[in-house]
């Protein structure tokens, strides 16, 4: 029963610090439609990525459902800390549903439908199945430094973090998608050392 015991708080320490190395890492919050393409769909996901005290890296990826019906991203839109202070574009990477299309500059404070403000806009992709992007990665860097993660997003005046306008070039469908959560998406890690403790406590009582 000791040794039990004693394996149980490792492995729970172990968790508990290689959660903490991969929280730093990257953390993701999932963009759901408005009822203008279907409220409660997945559409994308924003990922936080490469996290330091003044920079970190913002990737907005399309979700399988999205990809599967030919929806594409449009402007994407994030609200971060004013706190941060200057904010500062380093590299901007987009990948495009058919072929490499325009991307403007970004803009601040730019209302998204149903969504709110968001001080911080990106622009890309264009109407039709010839444009719209799959996914954009933006490295971002900013004067005041900033030490966790979660003071890097702040909710708007609608209470979101994040948003995207979705296209389908298909059908010629537009809405927009929005994370509101205020907790990230559980990382992979986190769900492997919750399942090895569940399966060490189901041994321990047939032992």
């Amino acid at each position: 029963m000791k040794k039990t015991l004693l394996c149980i708080i490792g492995l729970t320490l172990c968790c508990l610090i290689l959660e903490k190395i991969a929280s730093a890492e990257s953390y993701s919050y999932n963009l759901y439609g408005n009822d203008s393409i279907g409220r409660d769909i997945q559409y994308a996901t924003l990922t936080v990525s490469d996290v330091t005290d003044t920079s970190a890296t913002f990737t907005f990826d399309t979700s399988w459902y999205a990809k599967q019906n030919q929806f594409v991203m449009g402007d994407v839109g994030i609200n971060l800390n004013p706190a941060m202070g200057e904010i500062t574009m380093d590299s901007i990477t987009p990948v495009f549903y058919s072929h490499t299309d325009y991307l403007s500059s970004t803009a601040k404070n730019r209302n998204m439908d149903g969504f709110g403000l968001f001080n911080n806009m990106f622009y890309g992709g264009i109407n039709g199945s010839n444009g719209g992007l799959q996914s954009i990665q933006i490295r971002l860097s900013w004067s005041n430094g900033i030490p966790e993660w979660t003071d890097l997003l702040t909710l708007n005046n609608r209470q979101y973090l994040s948003a995207a306008k979705i296209l389908n070039g298909t059908t010629g469908l537009t809405g927009f998608a929005g994370a509101n959560a205020t907790t990230p998406i559980p990382t992979p890690l986190l769900l492997l050392c919750s399942g090895l403790l569940g399966l060490l406590g189901i041994r321990r009582r047939m032992a």
